[in-house]
């Protein structure tokens, strides 16, 4: 098989399946391994924050299509929520808080809930004061009601740590929908 050695992210390792993928492609492989770790961690990610196992499938064969390419990252992919805990500052502005790592569980919660991208689209300082809280907790179940009220609050998109809240759109006058037809 020749070279099989396989780089990883910068906050992610290369999943069992993805591996495989790269492996049975050398061709595919040697183009992996000369992305940068930054453009691996994005594929990595992109592939495993889907729910279902056939999207997770069809993510890798795209990853596989497009990399040959010539495709550096994933088309219309916000980025990795992982990595931006790894930068010190990476996009958060002034915090007042050290910069909080995202916890696993708290990882896949949001995956699996299907909230990973309304949690992306919170403030950084919001999304750093949920870490934050998340991780002071001393005892699991702490940790665990704590992340079920955050869930419970992207999930209503109008609250943020008990607190009324209110988001960018309804700062600028309601929904992108409400704000077209006014238009």
């Amino acid at each position: 098989m020749g070279n099989s050695i396989i780089a990883g992210g910068v906050a992610h390792k290369v999943p069992t399946d993805l591996r495989e993928a790269l492996n049975a492609a050398p061709d595919v492989r040697t183009v992996w391994n000369a992305l940068t770790p930054l453009a691996r961690n994005e594929w990595i990610c992109w592939v495993i924050s889907v729910k279902k196992p056939e999207t997770r499938q069809k993510h890798i064969e795209r990853l596989c299509a497009e990399l040959l390419e010539g495709k550096r990252r994933p088309c219309c992919w916000p980025g990795c929520p992982h990595r931006m805990t790894h930068q010190p500052n990476h996009g958060r502005g002034r915090l007042k808080r050290p910069l909080q790592p995202m916890p696993e569980f708290v990882s896949e919660s949001l995956t699996t809930s299907g909230l990973l991208d309304r949690y992306l689209q919170r403030p950084p300082y919001q999304q750093n004061d949920y870490l934050w809280w998340i991780n002071q907790a001393k005892r699991q179940q702490t940790k665990d009601k704590r992340l079920q009220q955050m869930l419970d609050e992207l999930e209503a998109g109008d609250c943020y740590m008990g607190m009324n809240w209110r988001g960018p759109s309804a700062q600028a006058g309601g929904t992108p929908e409400e704000m077209r037809s006014k238009q």
